[in-house]
């Protein structure tokens, strides 16, 4: 890793530990208040006769933040923490019983069958930003509390799970996981055909739309020594770039909005944070390649873009409409490989700003930042052609390999917990 690299993965330690410094004493301070708050309300009732559901679409940073608060409240410790699942298998469990939820309507099915059912009385909500409490009576002795994370009031749902057709054969849970699957298994399928009518496919569909019909040009371009700056980006580099950011746009407007006024709304905002980022990014690349005199192209990739669109209606977005296409000198594409990772490290460093201050003050933007930039590097760090992480893999593979299991694990964590 040259000392570029190095610098910019210091500053962004040092950003993360300023911010988690700050925000970990606002956090303490909120959960001792919050604390506070639930031991007084348990004041009195049995241990006995409290029931603890946690539910199932709450996501990572909720669980910790409970289990923080669980570990506070002596009225609480000791309780074992059911699941929803559970509960409704065993609805007697809860009956006479003053309940603790983890997860609103969106997240806790028995937080929305209650609402539904009107049972709860007096409800008072607490504002503890980023945490909301609400508490209420079931009864003559009965009361609720309900736990859940403001974003889960400010962030929008992903409903792709839902308008997906394989909900018709598994339960919807498991739909992202088929999707993403069945995605890379076309990918799979494509590369083991690529040499034969997929690849003259990809080549003549790419030819007609992208490049000027000049005798003897293909997309292979010939190695040269001596580029000019002006030879770094071209108007078919342009075209792809646009259909890139307008395909992904609509593509992510349409996971993330559950009516047409909601799509509209989400389209314009995705088409700003994906052409901002994706533009970031790109400029990155053309300035590396200038620096190191290396020859690549933005192209469109047809059948990357029906990928996309078919995994999107699937239920997991997997966006492959483009590629960087580098010449095949194999100097040059290890060196290009240390400059896809400078790229991915960027784009990580996005995805935890974004996630971040979209736990603290959430917003659709805040969550769309670090949706996009998870879901770009977890499709680009994949180990095959023509994804950057065959260029990282071949230029460092220790590198790519740490990277892929932290953007794995990042991808799951993020993408597979907002409420789906």
């Amino acid at each position: 890793m040259n000392k570029k690299a190095i610098l910019v993965l210091f500053i962004f330690i040092l950003t993360l530990s300023v911010v988690h410094a700050q925000e970990s004493k606002d956090l303490s301070e909120k959960i001792a208040t919050a604390s506070t708050i639930v031991e007084e309300f348990f004041d009195g009732i049995p241990m006995e006769d409290i029931v603890i559901i946690k539910g199932s679409a709450i996501s990572m940073e909720d669980k910790l933040l409970f289990n923080m608060v669980k570990g506070q409240v002596d009225s609480i410790r000791g309780i074992e923490i059911d699941t929803e699942k559970v509960i409704l298998k065993n609805p007697e469990k809860i009956a006479g019983k003053s309940l603790v939820l983890l997860g609103s309507q969106k997240t806790n099915t028995i937080s929305k069958q209650l609402a539904l059912e009107g049972k709860v009385t007096d409800v008072e909500e607490i504002l503890l930003s980023p945490v909301i409490l609400k508490t209420g009576n079931m009864g003559a002795e009965a009361k609720v509390l309900i736990i859940y994370s403001k974003k889960e009031v400010k962030n929008v749902e992903n409903s792709a799970v839902s308008k997906s057709p394989l909900n018709k054969v598994m339960d919807k849970k498991y739909v992202p996981w088929a999707a993403t699957f069945l995605s890379i298994l076309m990918l799979y399928l494509w590369n083991i055909l690529g040499k034969t009518f997929m690849n003259l496919l990809n080549d003549f569909v790419t030819s007609v739309i992208l490049q000027k019909k000049t005798k003897g040009k293909t997309i292979k371009k010939e190695r040269k020594h001596h580029i000019k700056a002006h030879e770094f980006i071209n108007r078919n580099e342009v075209l792809a770039f646009i259909i890139f950011v307008i395909v992904f746009s609509l593509t992510m407007s349409w996971t993330w909005s559950g009516n047409l006024a909601d799509f509209k709304r989400m389209f314009f905002l995705n088409l700003v944070i994906v052409f901002v980022i994706s533009f970031l990014r790109e400029f990155i690349r053309l300035v590396f390649c200038y620096k190191h005199r290396l020859h690549s192209e933005y192209v469109l990739w047809p059948f990357g873009t029906l990928v996309t669109i078919i995994s999107t209606y699937l239920g997991n977005t997997f966006s492959m409409v483009s590629y960087t296409l580098l010449d095949e000198d194999v100097a040059d594409e290890k060196v290009f490989g240390k400059g896809s990772f400078m790229i991915a490290l960027l784009t990580y460093f996005l995805v935890m700003i974004g996630y971040m201050l979209n736990i603290f003050w959430p917003s659709v933007v805040f969550q769309m930042i670090f949706v996009y930039s998870i879901m770009v590097l977890f499709i680009e760090l994949f180990p095959m052609g023509p994804m950057a992480g065959d260029e990282i893999r071949k230029w460092n593979f220790p590198v790519w390999l740490i990277s892929y299991i932290i953007v794995i694990a990042s991808y799951i964590g993020m993408n597979f917990t907002v409420y789906v």
